[in-house]
């Protein structure tokens, strides 16, 4: 999924008045936070690094996590839209649904990519 694609989807499901460039902020937000706790701790492929997302980003730019994670970011500017407008119930079903495929991209990374680190010693 690429950042336009994300946004425009969002905006097709969810009406909102929230501005670009604040769904674009909160996609680098995930992506950044995905690239720390996720790509640096695992030997993951084509690491060139995360500078994150601005003004200048091409929307057709593709986002972190790869299909059928993406939706990961569906769910993520929805909680965001829906906490921004203190709708409180939306925001939790929304987190929720967040959440839900947060792990199982997560569970994904740890079966597919070895994690980094020590051999940690058992004697």
């Amino acid at each position: 999924m690429t950042i336009g694609e994300a946004m425009a989807l969002v905006d097709r499901l969810t009406a909102n008045q929230i501005s670009g460039a604040d769904k674009l902020a909160w996609l680098s937000g995930l992506d950044a936070s995905l690239y720390l706790s996720v790509w640096k701790t695992h030997r993951m492929p084509e690491d060139g690094g995360f500078a994150g997302y601005g003004p200048e980003t091409p929307p057709d730019t593709g986002l972190l996590a790869p299909p059928p994670f993406d939706e990961i970011y569906r769910w993520y500017l929805e909680m965001q839209i829906h906490g921004a407008n203190g709708e409180t119930a939306r925001y939790n079903a929304a987190a929720e649904k967040y959440n839900a495929a947060l792990i199982a991209y997560m569970d994904w990374v740890n079966r597919r990519y070895a994690p980094l680190g020590t051999r940690m010693k058992w004697w």
